[in-house]
Formats: C-alpha cells, sequence, structure tokens
C-alpha cells in the first residue's frame, strides 16, 4: 500500500469516527500505518491504520477481534490511570472501523494524542527508576486484570521463539548465513526452554515491543505508547527489551523501582540473557524478507550470535 492510498483510506477511517474534519499527516509505516490528526474542535489523535509493512508482523491486525482486546485492555489501563493512549470511539460507539481497501479490508483504530518525546541520549538513573515503575505498573496490571471472554492476543512465549529461530535460520538457504551462524542461536534458545521448563518464570499480560521509542517523556515522566503487539508471555521478555537500552550501571536502579510494583525473583533475573536472545531474535526475524534491512540485520545477528555463545558458555 502507497503513501496516496493509506491516507485515502485514513480520511475514510476520519470520517467514521465522526473526525472528518481532521487533517491526516502520516507518520510511519511499521506494524501499522499511522497518522497524526488534528481537528479544529478536538485537538489531536493517532490514527492507526492495521495493515502491516511485512507480513512477519504477524496477521492479528487483519482480526478484528484480537484489535479489539487490545483496546479492551488500553481502556482498562487508562481507567486505572496508567499514562498510556486512551481509545476513541464512533459516534456508534465502536473501537474498530473496517475500511474497503484494494484486495482485503483494513482495520482502523482511533486514539488520543500524548505529547512527549523519546529521549535523545541514553536513559539516566532517573529515568531507569521511572520506566522501572511504569514498567512494573503495567505488569502488574496485566497479572491480575480479568480478561474479556475469547481473549486472544500474539503470544510471547517458546513457540513464538521457536517461530523466529526457523525464519533466521532459512537465510542459510540464500547464503546470508551458514551453519556455524545459526547453531548458537539454535543453542541458546533450546538452553531458554529448558531453563523455562525448570524455573517456571511468571506468564501475563505485557507490553510486548518496549523499544525506547515507545516511551513518551513530558515533564521528566514516561508514557507508553503502542501497544500493538501486546499479548499473554513471560514477563522477563519485556524487561529483556527494555534493560537492553539503558545503560549496564543504571539497570539495577530500574529493577529496584520494578520490584517495588511487580515480583520478580533472583533466579529468573539470572535467565534474562536469554530472554534477550530470544527477543532478538523475534525481532529481527520480522525483517528477513524486506530487502533494505539485510545489511543491518546481518550485523546485528553477528552480535547476538556472540550474545548466544556467551549464554551458552554461562551454563
Amino acid at each position: 500500500m502507497n503513501t496516496t492510498e493509506a491516507l485515502q483510506l485514513a480520511h475514510q477511517a476520519l470520517t467514521a469516527f465522526g473526525w472528518s474534519e481532521a487533517a491526516a499527516h502520516f507518520i510511519q509505516h511499521s506494524e501499522n500505518i499511522t497518522f497524526r490528526c488534528e481537528h479544529p474542535a478536538r485537538g489531536q489523535a493517532l490514527l492507526r491504520l492495521h495493515h502491516p509493512l511485512v507480513p512477519e508482523f504477524g496477521a492479528h491486525g487483519a482480526d478484528a477481534d484480537q484489535i479489539r482486546h487490545e483496546i479492551s485492555w488500553l481502556h482498562a489501563l487508562a481507567a486505572a490511570g496508567l499514562p498510556v493512549p486512551r481509545p476513541l470511539h464512533t459516534p456508534a460507539g465502536e473501537p474498530v472501523v473496517t475500511l474497503k481497501a484494494v484486495g482485503p479490508p483494513v482495520h482502523a483504530t482511533l486514539l488520543s494524542w500524548l505529547e512527549g518525546e523519546p529521549l535523545a541520549d541514553p536513559p539516566q538513573m532517573q529515568h531507569a527508576a521511572a520506566m522501572g515503575d511504569l514498567v512494573g505498573r503495567i505488569h502488574a496490571h496485566g497479572s491480575r486484570w480479568a480478561q474479556p471472554a475469547g481473549f486472544v492476543r500474539p503470544r510471547w512465549d517458546t513457540a513464538r521463539f521457536q517461530v523466529a529461530l526457523r525464519r533466521i535460520a532459512a537465510m542459510q538457504e540464500d547464503g546470508r548465513l551458514v551453519y556455524q551462524d545459526v547453531y548458537p542461536l539454535q543453542r541458546a534458545i533450546s538452553l531458554l526452554a529448558d531453563l523455562i521448563d525448570s524455573l517456571q518464570p511468571p506468564l501475563g499480560l505485557l507490553h510486548g515491543d518496549l523499544y525506547a521509542g515507545n516511551f513518551l517523556w513530558r515533564d521528566d515522566r514516561p508514557q507508553l505508547i503502542d501497544f500493538s503487539m501486546c499479548g499473554p508471555g513471560y514477563y522477563l521478555y519485556d524487561l529483556a527489551a527494555c534493560l537492553e537500552q539503558i545503560p549496564y550501571h543504571h539497570q539495577a536502579t530500574f529493577l529496584e523501582a520494578y520490584r517495588q510494583r511487580h515480583p520478580l525473583r533472583d533466579e529468573h533475573l539470572q535467565i534474562l540473557p536469554g530472554f534477550y536472545i530470544a527477543h532478538a531474535l523475534v525481532s529481527l526475524s520480522i525483517w528477513v524478507n524486506h530487502a533494505p534491512a539485510q545489511e543491518a540485520l546481518i550485523q546485528r545477528l553477528s552480535m547476538v550470535r556472540r550474545a548466544a555463545e556467551e549464554f551458552i558458555h554461562s551454563y
């Protein structure tokens, strides 16, 4: 889908939400196509067209029920006072609209706009503490929230890690990787699966995409956006994604703040390096068939392979 087609769908969606007077400004195309929308009376909002740039993001954006389940949790988080986008509805009260497009229909959602910016520099101690507090609150809420009947979202578990590993391993077929590149990754994921079976780290509802750009800062306080990948999984998966971006000397501060909000056992924390590898493989596997990403993909996989070797040798 090109930008012109996406903009036509955006105006169709805004009309359905009762925002026909709003101007739509393209932001990016990743797991969704996003627009910043400006309404002369209602202010700003974020419009999402649930149409991923590459199919490896998953099919949940094509399932209106799965989108509604994301929206249900966002409603609950916002109602609990957590700094997340608030879902908006059509005049008929619907949180999801389905648009006629070239090809399959496209679903759209409209969320409140959160003012703020990602950090321009690596997080400092105060940022690490605030991030740990917020992620702990999100996980605590996800652990006790009563999910609606039939709740289905993407899962962040060992089965998902294996899917990612198979995608990466398939890069051997065209010579982008060789066996020596893939074997440490396979051993690391196998070791992680054994440790998960043994230690049973807790599962619950989590964000699923805690990279730095999804923390928007305003008045030195973080807000969390983009719950498009939220679903059940190991809390350590979220923590690995988040801690990767925090300087090592501030990670203890993050974890201390997190533990004030949500429990984390020491024996579970010890297997966090395995979840770093799993998260990296899941993230990188999205781009295996996207030509512009190949150079960066190969470079990052080399780093992950070295981390996998260290993880294996630690056991």
